[in-house]
């Protein structure tokens, strides 16, 4: 068994694909795990307006809402230098009267069930959370008052800021004639 450092693998040793297809969709959210969003008094409830790069179409989570986003299988929000991701919001809509008023919660989550909660204006870093990578994003409307036909915190996109992408491991230990197995994700 070797163990290998940052310092075995120089970036010079390595080429980029400059083939690889290149996308807006990488940076943003890719689906709505789930949500729960009142319709009352709300033209903007269409949860999948949340998703994608920033559009001016916006999701409004009216008094009490929520919504949890899943940035995708094939990538996660790492824990980086600063801020790991952020919220687009829409606070002058047209449609938008309590802007002022506008409160929310964000928590972020490794397997969509257990969600540490994160603080910022707009901007979050995970490294509060003791978790290294996250996938799932929850937030929360906390708004006490909510008016005309945009209730609620309104969110265009969710950015990813810091992204890393799976990477597995797999180590088979042989003594004698036992093997062992074990295989380990990790995203960097």
């Amino acid at each position: 068994l070797t163990l290998v450092t940052k310092a075995d693998f120089p970036l010079e040793d390595f080429d980029l694909d400059s083939s690889a297809r290149k996308s807006d969709s990488d940076f943003y959210a890719e689906a709505v795990e789930d949500a729960t969003i009142s319709r009352t008094n709300n033209k903007h409830a269409r949860e999948d307006d949340i998703l994608d790069k920033p559009d001016n179409k916006f999701v409004s989570l009216n008094k009490n809402g929520e919504i949890i986003v899943d940035v995708g299988e094939s990538k996660a929000i790492v824990n980086g230098s600063g801020d790991d991701f952020a919220l687009f919001l829409r606070n002058n809509a047209t449609d938008d009267a309590d802007n002022a008023d506008e409160q929310y919660q964000v928590s972020v989550s490794q397997d969509g069930d257990t969600f540490k909660k994160v603080s910022g204006d707009g901007s979050f870093d995970i490294s509060r959370t003791k978790l290294g990578w996250v996938r799932f994003i929850k937030i929360e409307d906390e708004s006490v008052n909510t008016l005309a036909s945009a209730p609620g915190v309104d969110i265009d996109a969710v950015c990813l800021l810091n992204i890393g992408v799976p990477v597995t491991n797999n180590v088979a230990v042989t003594s004698g004639t036992l093997t062992n197995r074990t295989q380990r994700t990790v995203y960097i």
